[in-house]
């Protein structure tokens, strides 16, 4: 069901709901009408979706923050290595330091040395999860999607042969 060659209509997955942004009021209302569960029809472009996009990729980082574990190596007094929990975005800049960072997607943990590249292979681990949730950029159509048909119940009965 499409409205003209050049529309383009993105998908933004949004806390149990997909918003779709569309270009005009036309395919706005045309949208509304197909009567699409959790769904959320607002203007916009690209920026628009590239911004709620990064909103919504924010806060499902931040609610998601707990899966995500770096630990760093510290040498006791005793010249034996430690592993401490820490938050990366307070840690001094070092090319020194071992981490172990958890990735949640392989169920694995990654050392590196240096912060930078903590930081790199943290935002990459933070990456795949936001890939595997559809998050990783706005889904695009250029036509409007099927509308929504409700299923019908199947009634249940003897049948005799």
């Amino acid at each position: 069901m499409g409205v003209c060659n050049s529309m383009i209509i993105y998908i933004i997955p949004n806390s149990g709901k997909s918003t779709y942004i569309v270009p005009d009021s036309v395919t706005r209302d045309q949208g509304i009408s197909l009567s699409l569960p959790n769904s959320e029809w607002i203007l916009g472009t690209e920026t628009d979706a590239n911004n709620l996009l990064q909103s919504v990729q924010q806060e499902v980082l931040n609610n998601y923050k707990v899966i995500f574990s770096v630990c760093k190596s510290i040498r006791t007094s005793e010249g034996h290595q430690q592993w401490s929990v820490c938050d990366i975005t307070q840690e001094e800049p070092n090319t020194d330091v071992y981490y172990h960072i958890f990735n949640p997607m392989s169920v694995e943990h990654i050392d590196v040395v240096g912060l930078d590249a903590a930081i790199q292979t943290l935002t990459g681990c933070q990456n795949e999860v936001l890939q595997h949730l559809s998050l990783d950029k706005p889904t695009v159509l250029t036509e409007l999607p099927a509308p929504y048909v409700a299923s019908k119940e199947v009634s249940q009965g003897t049948q005799t042969i």
